[in-house]
């Protein structure tokens, strides 16, 4: 192996917690090493979860809040995106049933009007009809009164020329 190799394998072994004296066996696959970056990972958590506020210094404090924060906007951004999903589908759903209910308002307002018109119109023929049954009752009475009063009249002027002859 030449140097550069060994200082980047001794690097990335570094990384993963092992010391120079301990060696890494030649059969060590990455699947290995992935698993044992992993399990540092986890380890490194637990200890952060463990270790007391009072003992980080300024850096580490830094690193935990800019961690917590990026934490809390990635919340923050999904609870949005959901209640923007949510509203959204709120309104498309507000938006159909307002259009339901004025289509349906529409309809019953047609329907309405429909039957308005025609009891305005039957109501019309109805006293059109009885207006012209009145005015034909009422001329028949009239003729009927104009005849009787003729014969009335041809009745009395008769019995006056009687009177008048006797």
């Amino acid at each position: 192996m030449n140097p550069p190799e060994e200082q980047t394998k001794r690097r990335v072994l570094d990384w993963i917690g092992l010391k120079k004296e301990e060696v890494v066996p030649a059969s060590s696959s990455a699947e290995e090493l992935i698993e044992r970056i992993k399990q540092l990972q986890q380890e490194n958590a637990e200890l952060k979860a463990r270790k007391d506020l009072q003992d980080l210094d300024p850096a580490e404090i830094e690193a935990l809040a800019a961690e917590t924060a990026v934490s809390i906007l990635k919340t923050v951004h999904v609870r949005e995106a959901e209640a923007k999903a949510a509203a959204s589908e709120l309104l498309e759903s507000s938006a159909k049933k307002a259009t339901a209910a004025l289509t349906s308002a529409e309809k019953r307002l047609a329907d309405a009007s429909a039957v308005a018109d025609k009891t305005i119109l039957d109501a019309q023929k109805a006293a059109t009809d009885t207006i012209e049954s009145a005015t034909k009752k009422a001329a028949s009475l009239v003729a009927e009164a104009e005849a009787s009063a003729k014969q009335i009249r041809a009745t009395l002027d008769a019995e006056g020329q009687q009177i008048r002859t006797e």
